[in-house]
């Protein structure tokens, strides 16, 4: 008997280092998928809670919503985590973004290999007929050693049962082509898919625009009144991503 289609995808944001851009990868996913009634996000962040606020456009659709998966000792509560995903998983929706926060992605690695195995994990979505991709946010200058020892403990978990997805923040390594060609050639290596976000000059006008838009938690409407090149430059920002 031939397996199912799979029909929903989990799509993991994550990084363990604070500040590479997680939550701006997340908000210009939200603004691609604004109109789209098949996307649902998810921040997974219990300190900051960035993505909430930034992605209030997404409200009155009630496309939102959080989860604090850490417990008194700060570990990530196993049943909580899972009981969530297998929970929103009998919704409507077809493609699932979770925003993780930097202590939460910092627990995940050793939740994979410590309570739950990559093969118990693979189980677990065979059992609920979904798929988990992992996103890993590199960051460059000083973010960078930190960021790409993370994404080796990831794929030391969970590499060999799923999609792992090298994401360059092309902001942070505008000043850093060794570390571009270092990592390229890293998940080469690995058999890792390299995507790019973020070709966002810092200080630009763009740069004051949108900052101000996400503070607001604006979306689209926000982005359009701000003129015409802003919608433009965002529009570049979010043609090719594959999430």
């Amino acid at each position: 008997m031939s397996k199912p289609t799979i029909t929903k995808k989990f799509n993991f944001i994550i990084q363990s280092k604070g500040g590479v851009g997680k939550s701006f990868l997340t908000y210009i996913l939200g603004v691609k998928h604004e109109n789209n009634m098949d996307t649902y996000i998810l921040d997974v962040d219990g300190s900051t809670k960035t993505s909430t606020k930034q992605l209030k456009f997404l409200y009155d659709q009630k496309r939102i919503a959080k989860i604090d998966l850490l417990d008194k000792q700060e570990r990530i509560a196993r049943d909580k985590l899972f009981g969530s995903i297998e929970e929103i998983s009998g919704l409507s929706y077809k493609n699932y973004i979770l925003d993780f926060g930097a202590p939460e992605s910092e627990q995940l690695p050793a939740l994979f290999s410590r309570d739950v195995n990559q093969e118990d994990l693979k189980a677990f979505t065979d059992y609920l007929n979904i798929e988990f991709v992992f996103h890993v946010i590199i960051a460059g200058g000083t973010a960078y050693t930190a960021c790409v020892e993370y994404l080796n403990s990831i794929v030391r978990v969970v590499g060999t049962e799923f999609k792992i997805v090298v994401w360059l923040n092309e902001n942070t390594l505008l000043n850093y082509p060794q570390q571009i060609e270092e990592i390229v050639e890293h998940a080469r290596i690995l058999e890792l898919q390299v995507e790019r976000f973020g070709d966002v000059l810092t200080g630009s006008v763009f740069d004051t625009q949108i900052s101000e838009i996400m503070q607001q938690g604006l979306g689209r409407e926000g982005i359009d009144k701000s003129g015409r090149m802003i919608t433009v430059q965002m529009n570049k920002l979010t043609r090719d991503l594959i999430i």
